[in-house]
């Protein structure tokens, strides 16, 4: 556990804000070629921006996933006792240190098992998901891809979706001592998001509610102009079919005179889980929604989701622990070589 700590904070060293993998994708290149892996990068996005695809067969049976990208602003790491401090400590680079660490132990008492999986590390997931969608066009066919995301080492059994729209609305700029006759942009984008937030959206037994986040405003130039131009970005955590829920949105914009655009969608993610293992449902988006078209998804991995994306994030050793632990098993059990 000491080296996987290593291992850890040396990656957590490096800042791999999306868009900024290269320098933590080098750092993993040496990881993997170590252990004996072929690593080939398929590009994304240009020559400086890749996915991993590590095998040491032609063709894995199973594919250790993860994203390497983290949200910004870039938190160096500290290490206080057992805990683990800064970005990318559950989100997810304390992930992949668990993986490669069961990998390592597999390594050790099977080695024909190890030699049939592979890691597939994907760029971009915090963003819009383009390593997961480009990695969908690899010619791989594992029987499982286990993907890890901070799930408190519980098996998703679900997991919501999501719609991304950004709503425009238009003005006409002036003097606002006299607004007669030049309607306010900010004004109708305003009404636009209450009207939204007063909505009444679908609900899923299993998953839950809909919920939506406005997570970006722009309009205006100065608080005596009226604003010509305003748009904000909102974020749907999905449980239905999306594009029906986009043409909800559509008609609650089209009756307050603003614009709205589907940015990025992927629909709600339903996985299996093998007996004896506890389950969740998790309200966040991950790059399932593409990675099934290279086969079935496990959705587990150590850490807590809340204190990701925060200034709190961390990861302790005991939850790496858990990590190895249900990541052994898993790849075990996808292996068809029981626990």
């Amino acid at each position: 556990m000491e080296r996987t700590l290593e291992r850890l904070i040396a990656w957590m060293h490096i800042d791999s804000t999306s868009g900024q993998e290269a320098a933590t994708l080098r750092a993993l290149e040496t990881d993997l070629t170590g252990r004996g892996f072929e690593v080939v990068r398929q590009e994304v996005d240009g020559p400086e921006r890749w996915n991993i695809v590590a095998t040491r067969t032609a063709s894995p049976d199973v594919l250790l996933c993860t994203h390497v990208d983290t949200v910004p602003p870039f938190i160096p790491p500290r290490r206080e006792g057992g805990t683990i401090w800064g970005r990318g400590a559950c989100d997810t680079k304390g992930i992949l240190a668990a993986m490669m660490a069961a990998w390592d132990q597999l390594a050790v008492d099977a080695p024909a098992l190890a030699d049939r999986v592979g890691f597939l590390l994907v760029v971009g997931e915090e963003v819009d998901h383009c390593g997961a969608a480009q990695a969908a066009r690899l010619g791989l066919r594992p029987k499982r891809i286990i993907l890890g995301e901070p799930t408190e080492a519980m098996m998703a059994v679900g997991q919501k979706g999501i719609l991304k729209v950004r709503m425009k609305a238009c003005g006409h700029a002036g003097h606002s001592a006299y607004p007669e006759g030049k309607p306010s942009a900010n004004h109708r984008l305003v009404e636009g998001l209450g009207a939204l937030l007063a909505g009444t959206w679908p609900d899923d037994d299993a998953l839950g509610a809909t919920t939506v986040n406005i997570g970006e405003l722009r309009g205006g130039v100065a608080a005596n102009v009226i604003a010509d131009a305003a748009e904000a970005i909102l974020l749907y955590r999905t449980v239905s079919d999306e594009t029906v829920l986009f043409g909800l949105v559509e008609q609650v914009a089209e009756a307050h005179a603003v614009e709205v655009e589907n940015v990025i969608s992927s629909p709600a993610q339903r996985f299996d889980a093998p007996e004896g293992f506890e389950t969740c449902v998790v309200r966040f988006n991950t790059d399932a929604a593409w990675l099934t078209a290279l086969g079935p998804v496990w959705l587990v991995g150590p850490g807590d989701i809340k204190l990701a994306h925060s200034e709190h994030e961390r990861i302790t050793v005991a939850e790496l622990e858990a990590g190895v632990a249900i990541y052994g098993q898993l790849i075990r059990l996808a292996l068809g070589a029981g626990e």
